[in-house]
């Protein structure tokens, strides 16, 4: 189905923002893994709520696409995250790029569809919140780390 590759690929743009964001602050590994992963889980959720089909995001178009841009380095969306992870402003970032992280401008959108499809999206709402400046990585952290773990599996 068209509609969750399409979703899938939008959304993993903000996610590798996130991910690039893990390695700008040096969390390693473990850490990484687990963003990834819920991102993934978040991205399920709305498309699967929006029509899509589950098991279209669970292959190579969906998660295998996922997991190219979060965690190659050539990945404009995951080095824009790394610079925010390592203090640089957006705006500078930004400025200084000659190609387009569409995992930006994609990022305000995430808030409106948690809310109209009502589900919960803390990592992909958080990156959202970053990029129009209302939080910080180091506090997006710390957020997500309170967060309840049984209430988003």
């Amino acid at each position: 189905d068209v509609t969750g590759v399409e979703i899938a690929g939008a959304l993993k743009n903000v996610l590798a923002i996130a991910a690039g964001i893990v390695e700008g602050l040096n969390l390693g590994n473990n850490s990484m893994a687990a963003l990834v992963s819920q991102g993934c889980s978040e991205i399920r959720w709305l498309a699967t709520k929006m029509g899509a089909k589950s098991t279209t995001l669970t292959g190579l178009s969906g998660n295998g696409d996922i997991m190219l841009t979060c965690f190659v380095n050539l990945s404009r969306n995951r080095t824009v995250g790394v610079r925010l992870g390592s203090g640089e402003k957006l705006d500078d970032i930004l400025s200084s790029m000659n190609q387009v992280a569409e995992g930006v401008s994609t990022a305000g959108a995430v808030i409106a569809l948690a809310q109209k499809y009502k589900v919960k999206m803390p990592v992909l709402t958080a990156v959202a919140r970053i990029v129009d400046n209302e939080l910080t990585p180091t506090k997006a952290v710390f957020e997500l780390m309170n967060l309840p773990q049984d209430k988003y599996t």
